[in-house]
This record gives structure tokens, sequence and C-alpha cells, in this order.
């Protein structure tokens, strides 16, 4: 049996790999909202907030489903994709799903915006859903000044 021998690799690795590609996640340029407020639409203009991931280098952006359903609203499903990509951003990805594993009508409402995120994912192209798990179900109303929960 002959021994193993490593292969001689002389490929300049800073160009073999690519550089990531980066999405602004729905926070990075929201602008003052508060995470699990009644409504997390956020205050700034989408053109805007797409404009703005292009230029500091992402490759796509994250819109709450809040913000995602008053942008279907105001621009419509093909006037979204259009703004994206004349905005130069590949990647689209829908934050956030809550309360799927609970009943009664926090699942109904936690499974209509289910249905909202797949809508837009499949007119638009999404490149992944976020998918969040909050234990309220376990906790109860969620309180942020208790951060020694057991959750």
């Amino acid at each position: 049996m002959r021994p193993y021998r490593a292969p001689n690799i002389t490929a300049d690795v800073t160009t073999a790999v690519p550089p990531p590609q980066l999405i602004a996640a729905y926070f990075t340029l929201a602008g003052n909202v508060l995470p699990l407020a009644a409504s997390m639409a956020s205050p700034l203009g989408l053109k805007e907030r797409a404009q703005a991931a292009a230029r500091a280098g992402y490759a796509g952006i994250g819109l709450h489903t809040d913000d995602l359903i008053r942008a279907v609203e105001q621009y419509g499903y093909s006037g979204i994709k259009a703004l994206l990509d004349d905005s130069g951003l590949e990647y689209l990805e829908i934050e956030a799903l809550l309360d799927w594993f609970v009943d009664g009508e926090r699942r109904r409402e936690s499974d209509a915006v289910r249905k909202v995120m797949l809508d837009a994912a499949e007119h638009l192209g999404a490149y992944q859903s976020r998918l969040l798990v909050i234990c309220s179900a376990v906790c109860g109303p969620l309180e942020p000044w208790r951060m020694n929960s057991p959750c």
C-alpha cells in the first residue's frame, strides 16, 4: 500500500474562494422599530433601505412580515421585485414566524402570517424564510424586563 500524499495546492486562496454574500437582516436597516411591538413595519421606505443595502455591499435584504404586508399594499409583488432588482439585490429574506407551536387564537394568527410569508416567497422568489422561535407558550406573554425567565 502506498502512503497517502497530500496534493500540492498552489492556488492563491484569496482568489480561489469568493467573498461571502451577506444579507442585511430586517433590523439592520429597519430604523426606529421596537422588536415584538404591535407593528414592526419600518418607518423608512423600502426603496431607500434596498438602495442603502446595495450601497453597503449587501447581496440581499430582509423584510419583516408587517413590513412586507405594507410593501405589497404599496408596490404589489411585481413592484417589490422590480425595486429589489433595480437596487441590484439578489436575495430576499422574509422574517419572522412566531407562535407556530401553540394552539388557539395565537396559532390561527401565526398560520395567517405563515400564509403571507409563503405567498411572498412564491411571488418574489425569496432566498429563505427565517423562523424565529419565541417561547411564549411556556412563559406566557413576553415580558422583556424579566430577563431571568425560564426561557
